[in-house]
């Protein structure tokens, strides 16, 4: 069915291949989970410093087992970090980010720039666009107002000392 989009969500809007809404938010919600996991720490890395419980085998494997079986009880009890949201537009699904700390323009040029490097190994055959989405807001103009002033405000800031120019 279809979800309703709340105000203030952050994400990602794809766009695809006509009738792959499904399998283009499930390619992404795949890259976006190995991005995020990457700054959580791997379980191989410690092996391989030989950080392991005995500094054996079976004390590797006892190790690695433990932190399978913690990560998914995690798993199980925390909301998901990428979420897709049915819209009801053909060829377009909504990931929404469900932690603050997940910048959605970060993660998207991260996987468009995997994806340049290593087009075999990041696996986007569905997904044709990745738009960045700040904040959502409800139809209106008083609230696309508030919404778009706030943005404004913290992209446009004296502080980030940007300059931007029309060619």
């Amino acid at each position: 069915g279809v979800a309703e989009l709340h105000r203030q969500q952050r994400g990602l809007l794809v766009s695809c291949d006509p009738g792959r809404d499904r399998s283009a938010g499930r390619e992404v919600i795949q890259r976006l989970e190995e991005l995020a996991g990457a700054d959580v720490g791997d379980v191989a890395k410690a092996e391989e410093t030989g950080n392991t419980q005995s500094g054996t085998i079976s004390g590797a494997l006892a190790s690695e087992l433990k932190d399978v079986r913690d990560e998914h009880i995690a798993k199980k009890s925390k909301e998901a970090a990428f979420q897709m949201v049915d819209l009801g537009v053909k060829s377009l699904t909504f990931i929404r980010f469900n932690r603050e700390k997940d910048d959605a323009e970060t993660l998207a040029v991260q996987i468009l720039q995997r994806a340049k490097e290593e087009p075999e190994k990041v696996g986007l055959r569905h997904t044709m666009r990745l738009i960045p989405v700040e904040t959502t807001s409800y139809a209106s103009i008083k609230c696309a107002t508030e919404a778009a002033t706030k943005l404004v405000g913290t992209k446009l800031s004296e502080s980030t000392k940007k300059t931007f120019g029309v060619v």
